[in-house]
């Protein structure tokens, strides 16, 4: 598929291309595209953005962004059921998808190799119509998250005092048992409940690498740890660790959720899906044998 039409999409919620210096380093992007732009889309939701682009005729989506605004690239595209591809710089923290893509190359390599890049499909999980493509989490680690979230938040003021405040509710969260769950239609396997729950997309899996936790106090919290160590995670009734291709939820509370990183508030019964070609991509050629 070569790129025609693509489009730079930014998350400008995220000001990491605010001011005088944003707007040279978006003028120097623009002109490293070997292919001319269908245009740049700037919205607070990415998702809006990236509708905005399919709509006038994009062919490729170029994100500006981290792992969440691919995300979000992802979802307009699913959403359209459009014939499109991502392309993800590594313009955020973790740049976890860029890496599967391209590896450790910089922005300047993958815009001026984009005409070299190759079509492939990704596969990811889909959660009430929601997608991702690298992890989803339910229960504590959802909580801590947010933590993390509000202490980056430099407009907030009690930043620090909120973040930690969060923080402690994770860790009470960690020994409370909320979530009923089955994986693959079994129901619970080795566990009854568990208060976080952690699905992995692999590139080229199958399936998600999933796993529930269950521990009632920071002893049980201890021995997970030594668990670990020991790599024996895989026999310990607090942990299940297994390959699920659906996983569904309930609790009698509203379930904390977090899809590549962004969390959300869904309601009391969630289910993730696997697909195995969920988005079409751009992908760094592979190197000759």
């Amino acid at each position: 598929m070569a790129v025609t039409a693509p489009a730079f999409i930014v998350n400008s919620s995220s000001h990491a291309l605010d001011g005088a210096a944003g707007d040279d380093e978006l003028a120097r992007l623009k002109s490293l595209c070997p292919v001319d732009l269908v245009g740049v889309f700037h919205d607070a939701d990415p998702c809006e953005a990236a509708h905005a682009a399919l709509a006038h005729g994009a062919d490729t989506l170029i994100t500006l962004g981290g792992d969440g605004t691919a995300q979000a690239a992802a979802q307009a595209i699913y959403e359209a059921e459009a014939d499109a591809r991502l392309v993800s710089l590594p313009m955020g923290t973790a740049n976890l998808l860029p890496r599967r893509l391209y590896g450790s190359r910089s922005c300047d390599e993958i815009l001026t190799g984009l005409c070299d890049l190759e079509p492939d499909t990704l596969p990811g999980g889909v959660s009430g119509g929601d997608v991702f493509l690298i992890a989803a989490a339910a229960g504590f680690p959802t909580t801590f998250a947010r933590a993390r979230e509000t202490a980056r938040d430099t407009a907030r003021k009690d930043r620090l005092t909120a973040a930690l405040r969060r923080a402690s509710v994770g860790f009470s969260k960690m020994f409370s048992s909320r979530l009923r769950f089955t994986a693959d239609g079994a129901d619970g396997e080795t566990l009854a409940k568990a208060s976080g729950l952690m699905l992995w997309v692999e590139d080229g899996a199958e399936s998600f690498e999933f796993t529930a936790v269950n521990v009632h106090n920071l002893a049980g919290l201890a021995g997970l740890a030594l668990g670990a160590l020991n790599a024996e995670l895989r026999t310990d009734d607090r942990l299940l660790v297994r390959q699920a291709s659906t996983v569904q939820l309930e609790s009698r509370h509203a379930i904390s959720c977090m899809l590549d990183g962004e969390p959300r508030t869904c309601g009391r019964s969630v289910d993730f899906t696997f697909h195995t070609g969920l988005i079409g991509v751009l992908r760094w050629p592979a190197e000759p044998v």
